[in-house]
């Protein structure tokens, strides 16, 4: 069904601006900014958190429509300005003309539906064909989307929730319901985030064999300049809402003409083997071949007071359809007071799990969690805390950010409201974010601002001891070498013992005393 596309104009904007309308006044959130992208082109839109990415992403379908105001310009899409479309004709393009992949699957897939049902449904909204047939072909058609995504066993998945799918699965789910009618124009917002770096690059490969192959124009947001340098054949860099500097990519980065442009630069070598470490539980990592494997013991840590000991965990997950699938198989892992240790591993190999295990968030089917010196198995002889994450499904989208920090401290009944707020400030500050964001919602921030709350969240409550899972993912990159050095800062003063779970290694070997590395 793919079209033949020549090399056309799918999308334009010129001079477009919009605002938000919140409690501390207007927010401008996107101002003046122009942009093309025409068929088999790749433009990648490059900025920090909270610079106006995502709100330009949105407004190019009008998904922020009721909540937010155009103020001047326009979005073309094959030459129709979608700025003054009613809603029926908005439905008719979403999907068929551009389709988005959102930066938070969790949060976007439908948890009561199975994946089979959601890649197929856009086909049912756009496409006429007899019920019986067109239903294999659809199925036939989500398989293959799912393939061409990496997932083994495609048929299997169709039957599976979001909730059975480790980030990285749900991350490529989401790419390939956004393929399912052959857009022409597909907007990927942060579509790599929750990805390890071989499947990361997996995708990079699928987008830019749409745009090749299928002469497909792709729009591609990020806030690490290094992956748009790989992927994208123009940049526009995003400040405050503006567009500082927009041009090819190797113009960019051989020679950059604004300031920031030239910061973003040397932050996109940040943590790539020629960076400082900070680990010093031991040796750092000179080479991936130093990193411990799951069944290997450090041995620095032999004689060292653990503040967690997870003892043979077995976690099996039962389905229906599908029999039991084994995620963690007589797992165990120490983890020494005062020491940051880093969790790696690929997508989908049990790490999220082991950290709910811990957490007792997630029941094992066998093993312990024993706790402190005397190896308790009550949590609560150690102050505990966990980043989640996807931050935009473990917040209460009803809540503000000031009340979703400060929810921890009115659980354990500290403070009145007033203090309270003054802690939320003061962690606030310390994550880098700003105190005008408190009385906005988790949908009314970027994904790295919400990200940044997460972690307040957890600090708030002054804790011995934090997982955090993926959670420098969705900030951009001098955000990263902030929080790296704020969670460094906060080990050093405080003895703050830590699990950091990602998949970024040189990231992980750039802050962590010890690395373990999960099998399969």
């Amino acid at each position: 069904m793919t079209e033949n596309r020549s090399n056309t104009e799918l999308l334009n904007i010129e001079d477009f601006s919009m605002c938000f309308d919140g409690k501390q006044g207007v927010v401008h959130a996107v101002q003046g900014v122009s942009l093309t992208v025409r068929s088999g082109e790749i433009a990648a839109i490059v900025g920090e958190s909270g610079s106006g990415k995502t709100a330009l992403c949105f407004s190019i379908l009008m998904l922020h429509r009721h909540h937010a105001r155009h103020l001047s310009g326009s979005i073309c899409l094959s030459g129709k300005d979608v700025t003054k479309m009613e809603e029926k004709e908005l439905e008719q393009i979403r999907g068929k003309a551009a389709s988005i992949v959102f930066q938070d699957p969790l949060n976007s897939l439908d948890p009561v539906r199975t994946v089979g049902e959601q890649i197929t449904t856009p086909m049912k909204l756009h496409e006429d064909g007899e019920p019986v047939e067109a239903e294999r072909e659809y199925a036939e058609r989500a398989v293959g989307l799912l393939r061409e995504m990496g997932m083994k066993d495609a048929e299997k998945y169709l039957s599976c929730y979001p909730h059975q799918l480790s980030g990285g699965q749900r991350q490529r789910v989401a790419i390939a319901i956004a393929l399912a009618c052959d857009p022409a124009l597909i907007i990927a917002d942060e579509p790599t985030t929750a990805l390890d770096p071989d499947n990361q690059e997996q995708i990079i490969a699928v987008l830019k064999r749409l745009a090749e192959e299928r002469r497909k124009g792709i729009l591609f947001i990020t806030h690490d300049l290094g992956l748009a340098r790989e992927l994208a054949t123009k940049i526009a860099v995003m400040k405050d809402g503006r567009f500082v500097e927009v041009a090819e990519t190797e113009e960019i980065f051989e020679n950059p003409q604004h300031e920031y442009t030239k910061a973003l630069v040397r932050y996109s070598q940040y943590g790539k083997m020629g960076s400082h470490y900070h680990g010093n539980f031991g040796q750092t990592i000179g080479n991936r071949d130093g990193i411990i494997t799951s069944s290997e013991i450090a041995d620095q840590g032999k004689s060292a007071e653990k503040i967690m000991i997870a003892k043979d965990i077995d976690m099996i997950y039962r389905t229906k359809k599908h029999g039991c699938k084994k995620v963690l198989s007589g797992y165990s892992l120490d983890v020494v007071k005062g020491e940051i240790l880093g969790l790696v591993g690929q997508s989908g190999c049990g790490k999220s799990t082991l950290a709910r295990i811990i957490m007792g968030i997630t029941i094992p089917n066998g093993g312990s969690v024993e706790w402190g010196r005397c190896g308790s198995r009550d949590r609560r002889e150690v102050r505990a805390q966990m980043i989640f994450q996807d931050s935009a499904s473990a917040f209460n989208p009803r809540m503000t950010i000031e009340e979703i920090i400060a929810e921890p401290l009115v659980i354990a009944r500290v403070g009145n409201r007033e203090e309270r707020r003054r802690k939320v400030v003061e962690v606030m500050n310390q994550v880098h974010l700003e105190e005008q964001l408190m009385d906005r919602y988790p949908y009314d921030v970027s994904g790295g601002q919400r990200q940044r709350a997460a972690i307040a969240r957890a600090l708030i409550t002054e804790p011995e001891f934090i997982i955090a899972d993926e959670p420098l993912s969705s900030l951009d990159v001098p955000t990263q070498a902030e929080i790296v050095h704020l969670l460094r800062d906060l080990h050093e003063k405080r003895q703050l013992t830590m699990i950091l779970i990602s998949h970024d290694i040189p990231m992980v070997e750039h802050v962590c005393d010890r690395i373990v590395s999960m099998d399969e």
